[in-house]
């Protein structure tokens, strides 16, 4: 794999934590609108690009944290 496609990756991976950080703290602070806006995120086709660029499944972390319903 060449520089950038691991850049990429790294940065992908990035914003997948950020968003799964960001969703636990909605939980913890029962804040509804960051649990919407995590929720939309995970549900975008910007989202299944990442993942899909990642080899993730939306299913595994789903399974883990139930973001999506």
């Amino acid at each position: 794999m060449n520089r950038d496609k691991a850049d990429v990756k790294m940065l992908y991976a990035a914003i997948i934590r950020q968003a799964i950080k960001d969703w636990k703290t909605a939980c913890k602070t029962d804040n509804r609108k960051l649990k919407r806006d995590v929720r939309s995120f995970f549900k975008s086709e910007w989202c299944a690009l990442i993942l899909d660029v990642l080899n993730l499944d939306i299913r595994i972390i789903n399974d883990k944290y139930d973001i999506i319903k």
